[in-house]
């Protein structure tokens, strides 16, 4: 997050990140990087994406872009964000594919999702902030047993209102997200690599090669001291 905050800064898109958490390093990690950090507990966890949204609508900046704890974006996806930024105002735009991978350099085998329908990949998905004010009830939207598709939720209820047409879909190359997969995620790797309907991908050396901040992770750079 903080190398895309800075890169939407350094070509003009006024752009803060936002984190939401419970982990003391968190926030102190955010702290030395500029980024807001707010504690709030993880569970329930449907609480904890209402604060998030409530906080980001709050800030008021035309757009509010999701980005998952463990997902990394390729340079190419996002110059293709600041494109779209840069035209007419949309209520949502993004991608609709992600590698997974895990996070173990031992395991080699990635593949590659494409979404359902004219869905997006929640990571990486811009929503715009008028759009949410004005077809949302953010606090009544998730009920307190949530556990996932908090994404698929919001996109229901715009869609709802304005119809398909609102959402635009700027990229479909794979590695418009990496979904990097550990113990923690709600969606285990197991669960999309033991599907023989997502096609295989670069493995995962190939594909870590490609990212500094994958490769960082991988080498435990950010494990708690």
């Amino acid at each position: 997050m903080v190398d895309t905050i800075k890169s939407f800064n350094e070509d003009g898109f006024d752009s803060i990140g936002v984190v939401i958490g419970d982990d003391p390093r968190q926030a102190k990690f955010c702290e030395e990087n500029g980024l807001e950090h707010h504690f709030y507990p993880n569970d329930p966890l449907s609480f904890k994406f209402q604060f998030a949204w409530m906080t980001c609508i709050h800030k008021q900046k035309d757009y509010i872009c999701w980005l998952g704890s463990n997902n990394v974006h390729s340079k190419s996806y996002f110059d293709k964000c600041k494109k779209r930024l840069s035209k007419n105002k949309c209520a949502t735009f993004g991608s609709n594919k992600f590698v997974v991978m895990s996070q173990d350099p031992q395991v080699n085998e990635t593949c590659v999702f494409n979404t359902r329908g004219n869905y997006l990949v929640s990571s990486g998905q811009f929503f715009l902030t008028y759009t949410l004010e004005n077809s949302i009830d953010i606090l009544g939207m998730y009920d307190k047993s949530t556990r996932f598709d908090f994404d698929g939720k919001i996109l229901r209820e715009i869609t709802n209102k304005w119809g398909w047409s609102v959402v635009e879909l700027i990229s479909s190359d794979p590695e418009d997200c990496i979904d990097v997969k550990n113990d923690e995620n709600i969606h285990s790797y197991e669960s999309y690599i033991n599907r023989d309907q997502y096609p295989r991908w670069d493995s995962n050396l190939i594909v870590s090669s490609r990212y500094p901040r994958i490769q960082e992770l991988m080498n435990g750079d950010y494990e708690p001291q």
